[in-house]
């Protein structure tokens, strides 16, 4: 790729700064249409609920209900990772709810949940997830479940099963981030270095500009760029507009022009090529949406992270006073740009009297629930099938 190809894409990064709320081609009706687009690929019967968490906030959830039931199962609760939602897991709900009740929420500030007001403070922000998701449990009267969270989500639900273990039954943990501690200043580059282009750009924009790790996406805003598909170096720029019949273009004629989702894919396409390739155009459609909503867990995860990669509050200085009784499960990748080779030697080391399993599944990287879905699917029916025995 050319050089010029690769400034163009900080252009649209720039000229977005400070101008958000004009500049967003995004809405949480966009994002509806999204959902209920992913939401046609499973079949299981489905129940969507707004669950009030007070101060006229509400957790979007999804509960998929098994065909029937012969016998009691836990049921299921999937937490998403960063800058996600409740419908990556949409490869895993159909096996999952074959048997039992699966429940996936959108977290606080991300998806169609209601937008909060973090702190800048990492213990504040961490505890403010951990509060809602307990007022979220309160009122969906859950008790005795399988907790599943994928990276950041392993995190929050392994901060939430240290403040409230009660209510839990098993954790786990998939490819999860935050359990290690940082490298220090002088190695960070090195470190970082290793990382893919996507997640290497994120930290980057954080050093520099301080910028929330993913408004690059929504900096683009609605500008289109055509690029000529023989050369990379040949493109033009075209503004696109709100009238009150739609979305219009300036200053390039519309065949010049790309629609603005096709742009974002673009964007996303050329910082996280790896994804279109794990969830397909529908769900990438949706990822694009979920980030194009005002950003609000992302600023909770901002103050919590450290060059992206790492928490503050490393897990691995806490896990020992997780309740005893709570088994852990570590689903990973072998492939994942997240190093979690010592993770499961830091849990049993500090819980020697408690239940750990950890697998590794072949050719699978960070989205290991998505890229070998079908393994993983037969190992999380076995892992539930253990817990409920």
């Amino acid at each position: 790729m050319s050089r010029l190809a690769s400034l163009s894409c900080l252009l649209p990064l720039l000229l977005g700064i400070g101008l958000y709320p004009f500049w967003n081609v995004s809405s949480s009706k966009d994002l509806e249409i999204a959902e209920a687009e992913v939401l046609k690929v499973i079949t299981s019967s489905t129940e969507k609920k707004l669950v009030p968490v007070g101060d006229a906030k509400y957790i979007s959830t999804l509960i998929f209900k098994p065909p029937r039931q012969p016998h009691p199962t836990h049921p299921v609760v999937m937490v998403h990772g960063f800058g996600g939602a409740s419908l990556f897991f949409f490869k895993n709900i159909d096996a999952l709810s074959k048997d039992r009740v699966v429940i996936t929420l959108d977290l606080p500030g991300f998806g169609l949940s209601s937008r909060f007001n973090f702190t800048s403070n990492a213990d504040e922000a961490e505890r403010q997830f951990v509060d809602i998701m307990e007022t979220w449990r309160v009122q969906m009267e859950l008790d005795r479940f399988i907790l599943v969270g994928h990276s950041f989500g392993a995190y929050l639900i392994t901060c939430y099963a240290l403040k409230y273990p009660s209510h839990i039954h098993h954790l786990v943990l998939l490819d999860p981030w935050g359990f290690a501690e940082g490298p220090s200043p002088e190695t960070a580059d090195e470190v970082v270095g290793t990382f893919p282009p996507g997640i290497r750009f994120s930290v980057a924009a954080n050093k520099v500009f301080s910028f929330y790790p993913l408004s690059h996406i929504r900096a683009s805003g609605p500008i289109a760029i055509y690029v000529n598909e023989d050369s990379w170096s040949s493109w033009t720029i075209c503004v696109w507009t709100q009238t009150d019949s739609g979305l219009d273009h300036r200053f390039w004629p519309r065949p010049l022009c790309l629609d603005p989702d096709r742009f974002w894919f673009f964007v996303l396409r050329l910082t996280r090529p790896d994804l279109i390739r794990i969830f397909g155009e529908t769900t990438f459609n949706y990822l694009y949406h979920c980030i194009a909503q005002i950003p609000s867990g992302e600023i909770g995860y901002y103050h919590i992270q450290y060059l992206f990669a790492w928490s503050k509050r490393p897990l691995v200085k806490r896990i020992g006073l997780l309740h005893d009784p709570i088994g852990i499960t570590m689903i990973t990748g072998a492939t994942s740009w997240l190093n979690n080779s010592l993770t499961g030697q830091w849990i049993q080391q500090q819980r020697p009297e408690s239940h750990f399993a950890a697998h590794e599944i072949v050719d699978a990287g960070h989205h290991v629930y998505a890229e070998r879905s079908e393994e993983f699917n037969t190992l999380m029916t076995s892992v539930c099938a253990g817990v409920d025995a």
